[in-house]
């Protein structure tokens, strides 16, 4: 188990340490998340252990042990879901009184933050939702429909969700919801991306896939916001029991677009709806 944590601001100083300090016993290191390093403090890294003691890359084992969430990971992920229910109702019934982008999106942000959301990140379109974007400035002027992506942690947990809010018809957005219930009904152990795909593309017909979404339905979510595995057509992922995944459709028609997604919790025989825009 681990006795201490440091921040690693001389790589092969520590390592040097860590070796000395256990002679015999433990020459064989593990590193995790090696990606995310600059290159140059990678390789100070490598060069800190022994020439026969090279370190073993153990993201790809981990990424696998994070996917089956146990019974407190899943407490965390419901409670988030809660917190991001909530928040897309404020932001719904803000868009529908007319307040501007900047107000409707801190509204629900805010809504999050008093339920004890940790962080939340959102993303809003200007363009009927062709496109997503961050805060740049202030934006004091209402749309309709209002699109927008909330990510919120929850003890130590992501949760997210692609929300669309409009008080007008929206063919594409009734599509689009048809093609989420179809993918969370089909969601199951041993479902394939590919097969997941499918489904939401034939079901968004006449409409093209939205270009944000593509051919990819969604991907793990945890300790990360993108967790393994990607659900890509063109990847061989499978579903796996006990595993939280966010799934997404959406649609286009080149005038109106919607993009709506939902968190599922994966079963043997079915899956566990935890928060749905559809």
């Amino acid at each position: 188990c681990f006795k201490k944590l440091d921040l690693l601001t001389d790589p092969a100083k520590a390592i040097d340490k860590w070796v000395a300090d256990h002679p015999g016993t433990a020459r064989r290191g593990v590193l995790l998340g090696t990606a995310a390093m600059r290159p140059q403090q990678y390789q100070q890294l490598l060069a800190g252990f022994p020439d026969n003691a090279a370190p073993l890359e153990a993201s790809h084992t981990l990424r696998a042990l994070m996917r089956v969430k146990r019974p407190r990971e899943l407490t965390a992920i419901r409670r988030g879901c809660e917190i991001l229910s909530a928040a897309a109702g404020v932001l719904a019934e803000a868009q529908r009184a007319g307040v501007n982008v900047t107000a409707a999106v801190l509204e629900a942000e805010r809504a999050a933050n008093a339920m004890g959301a940790q962080d939340v990140r959102s993303l809003f379109s200007l363009d009927g939702g062709a496109t997503l974007r961050p805060f740049s400035s202030l934006i004091e002027r209402a749309v309709d429909p209002l699109h927008v992506s909330l990510a919120i942690l929850h003890a130590g947990y992501w949760v997210e969700g692609l929300v669309l809010c409009s008080n007008k018809p929206h063919a594409v957005r009734e599509r689009v919801g048809a093609a989420l219930r179809a993918l969370t009904s089909q969601a199951k152990a041993g479902a394939t991306a590919a097969d997941l795909a499918d489904a939401v593309m034939e079901a968004i017909k006449p409409y093209k896939p939205h270009p944000m979404i593509g051919a990819c339905i969604g991907n793990g979510i945890g300790m990360a916001l993108e967790e393994a595995p990607r659900l890509d057509a063109k990847g061989g992922a499978v579903l796996e029991a006990g595993a939280v995944y966010t799934l997404c459709a959406g649609a286009t028609d080149g005038k109106q677009h919607a993009m709506l997604s939902a968190m599922v919790l994966v079963g043997e025989s079915g899956c566990e709806v935890l928060w749905t825009a559809a």
